[in-house]
């Protein structure tokens, strides 16, 4: 029956295209339920083969296959998206159906030019007296304004005739305003194709001296002609009509930041005016009060700029984020030695760091004149990534650690160094991620979450890794590795944002991605070193990887529905669908790695993790010991083991000696008397390679003895603190 079932999906999947049709080419104008329906389809396919499978060669219960199945998380999860989608795309109106306002704002939101030329052409034309709706085509036919600077999402072509004809016919009206509106029209068409001359002359022959784009333009015409004065009037001009403000004001605030920087008295009178000061760009406040030095006014200008773009979708999703890395935190911390009090103050101190990376970005640039290059010279632009972006961001993310340090005695164990740093790091990238997820940037949320994150962990982690490594491995050289670390964290950081913010490179942009997967290996080493330098004789302590890949599955996934949600009811279902295919690509290949690096933890005390890659081996086979009950018996009938033996006890830990990790450490039931010596714990071994030590098994094993409790704590043992006493049979 299954298989009769998983024949027919792959059918179905086959003929999906054929049947959809147009559906797969013009999303915009049909849902994209298919589609989505397709890729869920192909995760029912694959997941139903590989549950069967395991059903089939590993199940031992007593449960038929479905209820197996159905008891399975990950079968719930799917079962769970599949239902969310169904519901969104039943339930969920779609609010651009057919109106042309909505269209509009929904494509200026999503940044897809060319619906957005489609929908205000036919606004334009059915509202001609309406110049806001002129420009908004115009702009969006020739790539200007926020269209040259924002990437959207995917768009249908618009194919669209040259708006030059549209106003040529448009000035043969015969009223006198949309014969100045046709004016204004060519006017912005020859602006945008750079003849500011012809574009002038429309200007000046408009006789409404007032209306709405003119003077805008001149102003910006007279600038590119650098005569300030002249464009400043026209800019101002265009300010006092009051229509488009906005526009005018960003555009006399970069004219004199950019010819007039020395003018801080003009850009003051612009923030003190009420009706210009919401209008100025964060940037050259930001500029004005870092260059007088007015530190208030500066924090109070970019958290009010932060605040405003906060909205409760982002602010969830951040906050779902957040609680997804922060559990997987505290299951890492298996022995509980970071309690949550600490950790949240740490969060809360990484999130208010991060604005102090706001203030040295701009001392940076504004002190010391160092920013990116306009020519995207590839050595000046990789320094400036790593000194100017990575130095200053892992700075700011390590203070709330190092101060946890100074003051507190919560830094007590290896693995402490790396939950609190990541928390710290967590705390930055919540206020960060905050600042993208506007209302036109809700689809990036799964993103940041999944890249982001781990990668702001990993950074800072990468610092308290070296000073970890530096008191736990080589004695008193913590703060000699602080820095060093810290100097490679910077680099590391500066190499991913490289191919990012660097035009020239831009085709290399793999390599930043390449680099985050890097990082999930070496995430997880820093994890593991230091659950193996921990207290071992504390009691049983031990990870399961499947438990913990289950579990960052459902919470990643569970994020990528949220996103998908909320963009389905602000925006609609086809958004939602079109957001949601367009994760499961890149999102799931990467998704990939994260879960299975980050789960892949293998607990072995003493045991030191450089350099991790593409080691996915035995994690969860020899663990499997830790927890079972054996007895011990003497192998030969003469000897010493043979007055002490049988004795009974658990298998406590996984031991690495002189670099061989098949080593279990055996804790007896009642302490055995040798020489009148208590010996409490001894060390076992498997004679046979790829054995593990379990009840029942009739295992041959050798058993050793160590002198105390911290010859096995150190991290370099020697061998005259361990002893052989003999083979034993494990029953």
């Amino acid at each position: 029956m299954m298989r009769k079932l998983l024949l027919l999906s792959a059918g179905l999947l086959a003929a999906l295209p054929v049947l959809a049709g147009d559906v797969y080419r013009q999303w915009i104008l049909y849902s994209q339920t298919i589609l989505s329906v397709t890729i869920l389809l192909v995760i029912v396919v694959v997941g139903g083969m590989a549950l069967r499978w395991h059903f089939k060669n590993e199940y031992r219960g007593k449960y038929t296959f479905w209820v197996y199945a159905i008891r399975n998380p990950l079968v719930r999860l799917v079962g769970a998206a599949t239902l969310l989608v169904l519901l969104v795309n039943v339930l969920v109106p779609n609010p651009v159906s057919r109106d042309n306002h909505a269209m509009a704002e929904y494509a200026k939101y999503r940044q897809m030019s060319n619906l957005a030329e489609d929908a205000n052409l036919k606004l334009s034309q059915q509202y001609p007296y309406i110049l806001k709706y002129h420009f908004e085509y115009l702009s969006a036919h020739y790539q200007e304004e926020s269209w040259a600077t924002d990437g959207g999402e995917a768009d249908i072509a618009s194919g669209g005739d040259s708006p030059m004809m549209a106003y040529y016919l448009l000035a043969r009206e015969r009223s006198p305003y949309l014969k100045d509106v046709a004016r204004l029209g060519m006017g912005i068409c020859e602006f945008y194709e750079y003849s500011f001359a012809f574009a002038m002359d429309d200007f000046r022959a408009i006789g409404t001296k007032y209306l709405p784009y003119r003077n805008l333009f001149m102003g910006r015409i007279f600038q590119a002609r650098h005569q300030i004065d002249s464009a400043e009037y026209h800019f101002r001009r265009e300010i006092a009509i009051g229509q488009t403000g906005e526009l005018a004001t960003r555009a006399l605030a970069e004219m004199i930041y950019f010819h007039e920087p020395d003018s801080i008295a003009k850009m003051q009178r612009m923030i003190d005016d009420p009706g210009l000061s919401a209008q100025v760009p964060l940037f050259l406040k930001r500029y004005k009060y870092t260059k007088s030095g007015e530190l208030l006014h500066y924090l109070g200008a970019v958290i009010t700029d932060w605040g405003a773009h906060i909205q409760w979708i982002g602010l969830l999703g951040a906050l779902l984020g957040t609680v997804v890395w922060m559990l997987f935190l505290r299951r890492i911390d298996a022995m509980g030695a970071a309690p949550w009090t600490p950790i949240l103050g740490v969060f809360v101190g990484g999130a208010v760091f991060s604005f102090l990376a706001l203030i040295l970005y701009d001392l940076v640039r504004w002190d010391l004149g160092f920013y990116l290059s306009e020519d995207g010279a590839i050595g000046h632009d990789f320094f400036y990534c790593v000194m100017g972006v990575g130095v200053i961001e892992e700075l700011v993310k390590i203070i709330p650690f190092l101060l946890l340090m100074q003051f507190t005695k919560r830094v007590h164990s290896p693995i402490s160094y790396i939950l609190y740093a990541s928390a710290s790091a967590l705390g930055f990238a919540f206020v960060e991620n905050l600042m993208y997820f506007d209302a036109g940037h809700i689809g990036i949320m799964h993103g940041r979450v999944l890249i982001c994150n781990v990668f702001h962990m990993f950074a800072t982690s990468t610092i308290a890794f070296g000073m970890m490594l530096g008191r736990y491995r080589y004695g008193n050289l913590q703060w000699p590795f602080f820095f060093l670390f810290f100097g490679l964290a910077a680099i590391m950081h500066g190499f991913y944002d490289f191919w990012l913010l660097n035009e020239t490179v831009g085709l290399l942009v793999f390599l930043t991605y390449a680099l985050f997967i890097y990082a999930t290996f070496q995430f997880a080493a820093y994890l593991n070193n230091g659950l193996n330098q921990g207290q071992v004789f504390r009691g049983r302590s031990l990870l399961d990887p499947r438990a913990l890949a289950v579990f960052l599955t459902v919470g990643l996934v569970g994020i990528l529905l949220f996103e998908y949600f909320g963009l389905s009811i602000v925006y609609g279902a086809r958004l939602g669908n079109y957001s949601l295919i367009k994760s499961l690509g890149m999102g799931s290949f990467l998704m990939f790695f994260v879960v299975l690096n980050l789960s892949n933890i293998d607990m072995v005390q003493g045991e030191w993790i450089w350099i991790r890659l593409w080691n996915f081996g035995s994690h969860n086979s020899y663990n499997r010991a830790i927890g079972q009950r054996l007895r011990l018996l003497p192998k030969a009938k003469d000897g010493l083991l043979s007055t002490l033996l049988p004795a009974e006890g658990e298998v406590i830990a996984r031991i690495s000696l002189n670099g061989d990790n098949r080593f279990f450490l055996f804790q007896f039931d009642k302490a055995l008397i040798v020489n009148e010596f208590q010996l409490e714990y001894v060390l076992l071994k498997a004679r046979k390679d790829g054995v593990i030590p379990e009840p029942r098994q009739d295992i041959e094993a050798t058993i050793m003895a160590f002198r105390n409790k911290e010859a096995l704590l150190r991290p370099h043992k020697r061998k005259q603190d361990f002893m052989l006493l003999g083979s034993v049979q494990i029953m």
